[in-house]
């Protein structure tokens, strides 16, 4: 029984593919096209966007339509999954995986982000983070949310380690008046054990 997620993932590759259909370019200028899903936070809208192809590279629709959620407000934080569908003539839209460089951009532009792909070989898909896309990626430290997101991370380990620290030393104060306590009180009983026992002159 299919899950919630893969309604949802089915349902944007649906819109992704209703978006190609009206594209009436023969010249694979729009190959691909990309739809993403933005978080319950910003009210689970959905945007869509095309490649523009050209000798220089052009432009991937992944980054076309992180552009297009940016445009109406959507924050990087609040983009939640994302899927890209390819077209070719005669054959049927397929989900295609991203390329390196749009993985990259995606993992800077937030982490979180949900990429649907499909397994090699198979028809297959599954949905992961970006960051499992990129093993042992490279931070842009300019980076708009990775970078970010690097640096509270960081911050709030030497909060903690602070709070750890000041804890400990807190402790270890308590640990040091109460034996200071302790030797106070057992003076205290060696003296009245002293007193008591010395005897007593009468005149």
């Amino acid at each position: 029984m299919p899950t919630k997620t893969d309604l949802e993932n089915n349902e944007l590759i649906k819109i992704a593919s209703k978006a190609l259909s009206k594209i009436p370019d023969k010249k694979n200028t729009h190959t691909i096209v990309a739809a993403v899903c933005s978080t319950p936070r910003f009210g689970r809208r959905t945007f869509v966007a095309v490649d523009v192809d050209h000798f220089n590279g052009g432009a991937c629709a992944e980054l076309v339509v992180l552009g297009a959620a940016a445009a109406q407000g959507a924050l990087p934080s609040d983009i939640k999954t994302i899927v890209a569908v390819l077209k070719r003539p005669g054959e049927r839209d397929t989900v295609v995986n991203s390329c390196g460089r749009c993985r990259q951009v995606l993992l800077d532009y937030n982490p979180d982000i949900k990429v649907v792909v499909m397994l090699e070989g198979q028809r297959e898909r599954i949905t992961v983070l970006v960051s499992e896309l990129l093993p042992f990626p490279y931070f842009w430290t300019f980076g708009d949310t990775t970078a970010k997101k690097l640096e509270e991370e960081a911050q709030e380990e030497e909060a903690q380690e602070e709070e750890a620290q000041e804890e400990a030393q807190e402790e270890e104060a308590q640990e040091e008046a109460q034996e200071e306590e302790a030797q106070e009180e057992e003076s205290q009983l060696d003296e009245e054990s002293q007193n008591e026992g010395s005897p007593t002159l009468s005149c």
